[in-house]
């Protein structure tokens, strides 16, 4: 996974790593401890990346089918390497298992970051503590439709959760997932979000893009410079009458 950040007056890009450890059942799990060793090994030999301009892992993320047997709880004894290298973490959890997945990726697995997270409505008292924690919450329109089905999908009755989390305050964000699954870019899965959620706004959705620096996985110094900028840039479009 990669986080492609530009610099201002620079026209060089910074790319962010984050290493995915693939969950599994049974059968061989050496790959998963391999995966983590790799990126706390590389996190404690590499060089800022703003000063630098290198390629950096900046964190790790549980992804893989999700069932009651391989929720993040199961894995939390592995990843206790990569937080006290101060790497983040994101966690696959809520799409195919149910709100206990969520729960344990929080609570167990101590993510910066759920994938998709589709059931959190499920547990109020989960759905305060994400939003008071600020944990980003990485919804995919395109393969959570693919994937789950939501309203408009033929005899489907359920509505996409997104606008729910963002109104109740969430650090909710629209990204691509895995393009072998949906083949849909960025700006697709904007478009299509439109279709999921009938009567959002641009403020909306300048909001959801907002969020995605905030939850960023990047220095906190790096972050204000950017939100600063986009602030800026927001605010001098209003004042133009362009959004």
């Amino acid at each position: 996974t990669f986080q492609n950040e530009m610099i201002e007056n620079d026209f060089s890009c910074h790319v962010n790593i984050i290493v995915i450890a693939t969950r599994k059942l049974e059968g061989d799990l050496s790959a998963i401890s391999r995966h983590l060793a790799l990126a706390i090994t590389v996190s404690q030999h590499q060089k800022s990346f703003i000063f630098n301009k290198t390629c950096t892992v900046v964190g790790v993320d549980l992804a893989g089918f999700e069932s009651k047997e391989t929720r993040a709880g199961y894995f939390a004894t592995d990843f206790i390497g990569v937080h006290r290298c101060g790497l983040a973490v994101t966690a696959h959890a809520g799409e195919n298992d149910l709100v206990e997945g969520i729960w344990q990726a929080v609570f167990q697995l101590n993510t910066r970051r759920l994938g998709h997270a589709l059931h959190l409505l499920d547990s109020p008292d989960l759905m305060r503590s994400v939003v008071d924690r600020k944990i980003g919450i990485e919804m995919c329109p395109f393969a959570n439709y693919q994937i789950r089905g939501f309203i408009p999908m033929k005899n489907i009755n359920v509505n996409y959760p997104l606008m729910n989390y963002l109104k109740m305050g969430a650090l909710v964000t629209v990204n691509t997932d895995n393009i072998g699954i949906s083949n849909a870019s960025i700006s697709d899965n904007y478009l299509f979000l439109c279709e999921l959620c009938q009567g959002i706004s641009r403020m909306d959705v300048l909001q959801l893009i907002r969020n995605g620096i905030e939850s960023a996985f990047i220095p906190s110094d790096f972050r204000n410079k950017l939100m600063m900028e986009f602030s800026d840039q927001i605010f001098h479009s209003i004042l133009k009458n362009t959004i």
